[in-house]
């Protein structure tokens, strides 16, 4: 790794402190990352640097990488707009919408507490028999479906870290007829011109995907916590 890292792209003097933090981590953690900043709408920061891939293929600008649970506002955004369509009610039981869900003490779950954690159907280890089972859609949501919930739906929030994700986009499935990725794709990504945003990777962008590279590989790489302290060489 270089002593001095590179970072590409520009930013206003005043967010020199973002570009100093974004070296350190690529500097102490290895691999490529980008932030971008808007302010009153404004671009201020747009910076990149490090590799994309393990053979030294750069970071640029278009590389794109993992949100992870920032498609969960993206997904409740789909919801939102099917309930502007007149399409979904909040207080609704989502088995009005998902039939096969509706049992198990499931059958009065609203669809507020399911996008609001409080459904009780945040662990993944009942729903997974081994790990290839969450590449299997249908799989997953019939044993969301007859699960029972960890507690009483609406007496507590447990965040349905993974769960989610396979909850609301089958909502979104039984009324809008479309995948959540789809449904992004169509309602969202497309009318605003967003050209990186994807719900599963899209096969024309391919070349845009970095290589991922794990937080456990990570940590023994360097297993102090970074600090922000922007005293960056």
């Amino acid at each position: 790794m270089p002593a001095q890292i590179e970072i590409k792209g520009a930013y206003e003097a005043r967010f020199e402190p973002v570009a100093k933090l974004l070296r350190k981590q690529i500097k102490y953690y290895g691999g490529g990352a980008a932030a971008a900043v808007f302010l009153e709408g404004k671009p201020v920061v747009d910076i990149w640097a490090g590799p994309a891939r393990k053979d030294g293929t750069p970071w640029q600008q278009n590389t794109m990488s993992i949100c992870y649970s920032g498609t969960k506002g993206i997904a409740a955004t789909a919801i939102h707009m099917l309930a502007t369509d007149g399409l979904i009610d909040y207080e609704a039981p989502v088995a009005d919408y998902w039939p096969e869900f509706g049992c198990n003490g499931k059958e009065q779950i609203t669809v507020r507490q399911l996008l609001s954690h409080q459904a009780g159907l945040h662990k993944l280890v009942p729903l997974v028999e081994k790990l290839t089972d969450i590449f299997d859609w249908d799989l997953i949501v019939s044993r969301l479906a007859t699960t029972e919930p960890d507690f009483h739906p609406g007496t507590a929030n447990a965040y349905q870290a993974v769960t989610f994700g396979w909850l609301v986009g089958e909502l979104i499935h039984r009324i809008s007829g479309m995948t959540v990725s789809e449904f992004i794709q169509q309602r969202i990504a497309g009318p605003l011109e967003l050209d990186g945003l994807y719900i599963g990777g899209a096969d024309t962008q391919m070349d845009r995907i970095p290589d991922f590279v794990g937080l456990p590989e990570l940590q023994r790489r360097n297993p102090r916590p970074l600090s922000i302290d922007y005293d960056v060489p």
